[in-house]
């Protein structure tokens, strides 16, 4: 599984996931509450991070998922956008839904992980799951076969 990003670079889904993390933590502006990225609560950081996927799905490029033979387009169908809010509801499911089966196959809880085993359980339960992911994204996302 490969996702072509907006600049052009073929990613798997792990170096897509820690992506879109990366561009969610370099808008992260510190306030008097929370002076680091690290100090922000999960919640926070998974909205900078719907923050990030928001932009690159409505901008002016679009993502392509590359499965087997098929390819999926997410993009902004129509200059229509959908609502930031539906995709961080949904990046919340699916860190939730991560977290559990992580929490169920190892006996670990996420926040007692690195960020790098966190990023890497997310991008597995993608790739498990990714029929029932996209599923669920359509609420969020526009997505066609191509």
């Amino acid at each position: 599984m490969l996702v072509l990003n907006n600049d052009g670079f073929l990613l798997t889904v792990r170096e897509f996931v820690e992506w879109e993390y990366n561009g969610g933590r370099g808008d992260f502006q510190p306030d008097t509450t929370f002076r680091t990225w690290n100090s922000l609560p999960v919640d926070t950081k998974i909205g900078y991070v719907a923050c990030s996927v928001y932009g690159d799905v409505v901008g002016e490029s679009s993502l392509l998922i590359k499965v087997g033979n098929k390819t999926y387009l997410l993009h902004n169908a129509q200059n229509e956008a959908k609502s930031l809010e539906a995709i961080n509801e949904y990046l919340h499911a699916l860190y939730r839904k991560a977290a559990r089966l992580f929490k169920s196959e190892t006996g670990t809880s996420f926040d007692q992980t690195s960020l790098n085993v966190r990023l890497d359980a997310i991008a597995q339960y993608i790739e498990n799951h990714f029929d029932e992911c996209v599923e669920a994204a359509k609420s969020a996302i526009h997505i066609s076969e191509v």
